[in-house]
């Protein structure tokens, strides 16, 4: 899933190490540290799992998957989004795991599929809803596991109508580039080292048939 919108200033707990030569840093202490995304002065190293500040300090983010620190959150009309991007914050290179806790009214995207990645979603609590297509949805619960395979027959869309806010983990391979395709939106959303860009599909092939000489 790709994550939009601007981030909000958070509190994360961080570790403080101090940075040697080979970038293996030792403990010091734990603390408190307000961070601001993006912009405090501190540099991302390794993936964004470790900062380095002024102070010469490395600052070690704690991820916790039961007690996120959220570093996206979306309001709408329709219900509050939070997100957290576990892997790309625990300094993970090939994988993605975004954890979502989706309010009620609330989705966690349009109705897409990939075409270069794979998807897992869990679901850790709640009962978010899943839609596979126009018409094609059921209602999922805590515990269950579903596979989302790139092409057509992986298309998905989680969205929460329960009046309890939901909570799912989707874990997916991270290659690029990736073109995601939103069918309902008319727009495919390609993701490159360089950012990610919105485009309007392209009109599907017109086969013609041959013409016949008189």
């Amino acid at each position: 899933m790709l994550l939009t919108g601007l981030l909000r200033p958070v509190r994360m707990v961080v570790i403080p190490v101090l940075a040697d030569s080979t970038f293996g840093c030792s403990t010091k202490r734990s603390q408190e540290h307000d961070l601001r995304l993006p912009g405090t002065g501190c540099t991302t190293v390794r993936s964004g799992a470790y900062l380095l500040s002024a102070d010469s300090f490395c600052y070690l983010v704690s991820m916790n998957l039961i007690h996120p620190t959220w570093d996206v959150e979306l309001p709408s009309k329709q219900g509050t989004l939070r997100a957290v991007r576990l892997a790309q914050q625990a300094g993970a290179a090939r994988l993605a795991a975004n954890l979502y806790e989706i309010e009620r009214g609330a989705v966690v995207s349009p109705l897409h599929f990939h075409h270069a990645n794979e998807e897992l979603l869990f679901v850790l609590s709640g009962t978010p809803a899943l839609r596979r297509g126009h018409g094609e949805q059921r209602t999922l619960t805590a515990g269950e596991v579903v596979a989302f395979l790139p092409g057509p027959s992986g298309t998905h869309q989680i969205a929460n109508h329960a009046a309890e806010p939901a909570r799912v983990l989707i874990v997916a391979t991270n290659d690029l580039p990736e073109v995601a395709e939103q069918p309902e939106n008319q727009q495919m959303a390609i993701l490159t080292a360089d950012g990610l860009r919105l485009l309007p599909l392209a009109p599907a092939a017109v086969t013609r048939p041959e013409s016949r000489d008189e």
